[in-house]
Parts: structure tokens; sequence; C-alpha cells
């Protein structure tokens, strides 16, 4: 007769092939039951959590059931993963979400310069905003529609006479036209009065008619009419209102330098004109009211 296996020992062998099963099967169990904490620090950690507070969070490793019980700030904890697959977020308030900034639409103005008309001249400009609205660009365009006067300059037994021109710049009475551009900054956010400052650069040209007299002022010695051209450097800042829709008004004051020229007679050939390079200083007022669109 074979060797047989007592039913004892096969019964010890199935009770073991069993037993370890159900440990197969409880290890499984404790592993799927993990939950999962996101450390701010450490990055992903499985524990076993066991408390949370407004200020901590405790917790034990689940490689380590047995072990220290750890305790973290709740500002540390990113997030917790529970077991049962429901989701625990931290640190996401209104105060430190960071929300994408909303991108403003560009504007544009067109304004009508009133305080310009007031001393013969036309002045329109046209203004676009970049960078969320913070930088305006600015094209003004000015051109001279009423003579106010005429400079006449008197000279008797003198052998040069200079003529000063342009020193007015922008406001100068015999004013052909002028343009230039405006670069301005917005630094606060748009409502319903809105300050700018920037650099503004213009380029101008004036109509200048001189008559030069000897010892009979009744009749002129010499006449001439000459264009001589001028630029403005300046830094301007003002207000921009802007009460509705569409209305806009603007009010600025620009202080800098004026570069234009100064004409040169000779007594002896009182047609051969010349020029000298002068700077003055110059100061810009202005009252606009525009459409904005």
């Amino acid at each position: 007769m074979g060797n047989s296996i007592p039913n004892t020992s096969k019964f010890n062998i199935l009770k073991g092939i069993i037993g370890f099963f159900v440990l197969l099967l409880f290890t499984g169990l404790q592993l799927h039951a993990q939950d999962t904490l996101y450390h701010a620090n450490k990055g992903k950690l499985l524990v076993k959590i066991l408390e949370v507070s407004n200020a901590e969070v405790k917790y034990k490793l689940s490689v380590n059931p047995d072990g220290p019980v750890y305790v973290i700030k709740r500002k540390d904890a990113e997030k917790i993963v529970y077991a049962t697959g429901e989701v625990a977020a931290f640190n996401i308030t209104q105060e430190t979400q960071k929300l994408p900034k909303k991108k403003l639409p560009h504007q544009n103005f067109v304004y009508f310069h009133l305080s310009d008309l007031l001393l013969g001249q036309l002045s329109i400009s046209y203004e676009h905003t970049l960078l969320n609205n913070h930088l305006g660009i600015r094209l003004p365009v000015s051109v001279g529609i009423i003579e106010l006067g005429q400079m006449k300059y008197f000279e008797y037994n003198s052998r040069n006479v200079f003529l000063g021109i342009g020193e007015y710049g922008y406001y100068n009475k015999n004013k052909i036209f002028s343009a230039g551009i405006d670069l301005f900054c917005y630094p606060f956010e748009w409502g319903y009065a809105n300050y700018f400052v920037g650099p503004s650069l213009g380029y101008g040209m004036v109509n200048y008619q001189t008559e030069y007299y000897n010892s009979n002022p009744t009749v002129p010695l010499a006449y001439n009419q000459v264009q001589v051209d001028y630029y403005g450097w300046l830094i301007k800042n003002g207000v921009l209102f802007v009460p509705n829709k569409h209305l806009c008004i603007s009010l600025s004051l620009a202080m800098g330098i004026y570069t234009t020229s100064r004409l040169y007679y000779n007594i002896y050939n009182p047609n051969d004109v010349q020029y000298s390079p002068i700077s003055t200083r110059a100061v810009e007022a202005g009252l606009s009211v525009g459409y904005k669109f």
C-alpha cells in the first residue's frame, strides 16, 4: 500500500492556504483603505488621517500604522484624498486663490481742444490705450486759423537786428500748424476720473513777418516773411474725466522747453536772413472735450 497523507494533515494544509488568502485579502483591503496626503513640501504621502482641525492635521504613515502620530499645520496640507474617494482641498480661499486678471478692451478717444480755439487755433487729437488701458498714445494736430497779430520790429541807426521768434512754440500767434505724440501712463484703475502723466513731443511751424525800417519809419527798407519750425520737449500730466459711456473731459498741464531759431539781419544786406538756435522754457495747458468709443 502507498503512503497517504492523514486527514488531519490535509486539514491543516487547507487551513493554512485559507489563512494565507485571508491575510492577502486583509492586506489588500488595508492598502486600499489608506489615505493620501499631499504635503506642500514633502509631496505625496500614503497615510492614515486621524484628525483634521482648523489649525492642524494629524496622521500616521501607512507603512507604520503602529508608529508615531505626525502633526502638521493645516496650511502645509494642500489636499487629502481619503480612501473613500472623498477629496478635501485646503488653502484655496478667496484671498489666496490666484484669479486671472481680466483683460480690458482697448479704448479710443477723440478730443476737441476748447482752450486752443480761444487762441485762434483749431486743435484735435486721437488717443488709443494699450496694456490693459494703463498706456495711452495720444496724437495731437493743430492748425492756426486766426492771425492775432504780426510782430514788427523797428530799428534805427543799428548795424544788426535780432528778431526773437518762436519762443512761444505751441502758442505762437502766427502758428501754421503743429503735431506731436504724447505717451501717457494711467497708473490707477479706471474709474470716473483718471490721472495721467508722461512725455509730450511736438513739432510745429510758425509764419513770421518782419518789416525793417530805416530812419524813415513810414517806408520799409526790407520786408520778409519766413517760416521757422520749433520742437517741444515737455512732461505733461492731467486728469481725464469719463462721466458716462462716451463723454470725456481732459485737463492738462505741461512744462519743458522749446527749441527754435532766432533771426539775424545784417543792416548792409537786409534781405540776407540768418538763423541761430535758441531754447526757451515752455508751459502748455489745455481743456478738451471728447468722445470715447
